[in-house]
C-alpha cells in the first residue's frame, strides 16, 4: 500500500483510538516507501487511522482487515495502512448473579373455627304477652367461642332442636309448623323455627335450643321471659 505524501507530519503525540501512536508508527505513518496491508494476528487490533482536512486524525477500528480506505466524509484525499495498536483497556464482560428465585407467598392457612355455643336471634321479647291462639317466630345461633355465627364449615349446618326452658305449673306444650317441627338442620349457622305456639297460658316462660349434632355446644344464654295468654 502507497503512503500518500501528507499535507501534516504525524507525531508520536498523536492519538489514535484514545492510544498515542508512539514514535514508531508516526515513523511508519511518515513514511512515502511501499508498505503492504497489516495483516491480523490473534488477540490484535486494527485501526484505520486517517487525516481529515482539518489536520486531524480520525479512525475506524476493525477486528480484521478490509480494504485500506478513510470512510468518513472528506478524509479520502489522505490515509495510509491500518496499523496494529497494542490492545488498550478492555471493558470487562460482566458477570450476573443467578436470578434468586422468588418462592410464592403462601396463602394463609384459614383458621378453624369451631361451634361452641348458641344464641337466640328471635325471639319472643322480654315480658311479652303472646297470646294462646297467636304464633310466634324463633332463630338460633350457632356461634364460636367469640360470638361469631359459623356460617360455613363444621357447625354450620348442625342440627338444632328447640323446647321450653322454664314452665309455669301451666305446663304448657310448645310446637312449631315448620318442616322439622322441633328439629331444624341449620343453614349457614342459623335455624330458623316458624309458626311456634304454646298450648297453656301461663306467666314466665322460657326458650331453650340444644346443638344435637355437636352436643359439646352450649345453650343459649340470653333466653328472654315471656308470658302466654289466653285468647
Amino acid at each position: 500500500m502507497q503512503k500518500r505524501t501528507r499535507a501534516i507530519a504525524v507525531t508520536a503525540s498523536m492519538t489514535v483510538a484514545g492510544i498515542a501512536l508512539g514514535a514508531t508508527i508516526a515513523s511508519a505513518a511518515n513514511s512515502s516507501s511501499t508498505k503492504p496491508p497489516a495483516l491480523q494476528s490473534t488477540g490484535s487490533r486494527y485501526v484505520f487511522a486517517c487525516v481529515n482536512p482539518g489536520g486531524g486524525i480520525d479512525y475506524l477500528e476493525f477486528r480484521a482487515p478490509l480494504p485500506h480506505q478513510c470512510w468518513f466524509a472528506g478524509e479520502s484525499l489522505w490515509y495510509w495502512d491500518a496499523v496494529p495498536l497494542a490492545a488498550g483497556p478492555t471493558t470487562p464482560t460482566p458477570t450476573f448473579s443467578p436470578t434468586p428465585t422468588v418462592s410464592p407467598t403462601p396463602s394463609p392457612t384459614p383458621s378453624l373455627v369451631s361451634p361452641a355455643k348458641l344464641a337466640f336471634t328471635i325471639q319472643p321479647s322480654s315480658g311479652q304477652n303472646v297470646p294462646t291462639t297467636s304464633t310466634f317466630n324463633v332463630a338460633v345461633a350457632i356461634e364460636d367461642s367469640n360470638g361469631n355465627t359459623v356460617t360455613s364449615g363444621t357447625g354450620s349446618t348442625d342440627t338444632v332442636t328447640l323446647a321450653i326452658g322454664a314452665n309455669p305449673p301451666a305446663a304448657g306444650v310448645l310446637s312449631c309448623t315448620d318442616t322439622g317441627g322441633l328439629t331444624v338442620a341449620a343453614v349457614a349457622g342459623v335455624a330458623n323455627f316458624t309458626g311456634c305456639s304454646i298450648t297453656v297460658a301461663g306467666t314466665g316462660y322460657k326458650l331453650t335450643a340444644s346443638d344435637t349434632t355437636h352436643t359439646t355446644v352450649t345453650a343459649p344464654a340470653n333466653a328472654n321471659l315471656f308470658n302466654i295468654t289466653t285468647g
